[in-house]
């Protein structure tokens, strides 16, 4: 057993999104606090429809956020579709993996139930990735 396994993260990490984006439905957004002592911040948690991890947003990925859902406000986000995807980022002086908002590619309004005649694409969804 790995240690991953072992002890699952409560968050989405990079290494969840090793070979393929993630399009996940928002359910809502709620402030819970992280870190621990002095480094103990509070910041804005996302959580999706179909999984229990959640998203800690920073600046740069709530910007996105709005960017994609065209709504300022977080009380607004549910049931609009994200992309998540791993890049990399300066942390501290060395390149570090992290999670980003792709800010092109979904849909930005909340999506209604599919038309009888459409069909199905293979785009990655929640069920194709391994957390």
């Amino acid at each position: 057993m790995r240690e991953v396994d072992a002890f699952p993260a409560s968050t989405i990490k990079a290494e969840d999104l090793e070979l393929k984006d993630a399009i996940l439905t928002i359910a809502g957004v709620e402030m819970s606090e992280i870190g621990q002592g002095a480094d103990k911040e509070i910041k804005p948690f996302v959580s999706f429809r179909g999984t229990t991890k959640k998203l800690v947003l920073n600046k740069t990925n709530f910007s996105r956020i709005v960017h994609v859902t065209g709504q300022p406000d977080t009380d607004n986000w549910a049931g609009h579709q994200i992309s998540l995807y791993k890049d990399m980022t300066d942390f501290q002086g060395k390149l570090v993996p992290c999670v980003r908002v792709r800010i092109d590619g979904v849909a930005t309004t909340p999506p209604g139930p599919p038309h009888p005649s459409e069909s199905t694409d293979n785009t990655p969804s929640i069920e194709d990735i391994p957390f």
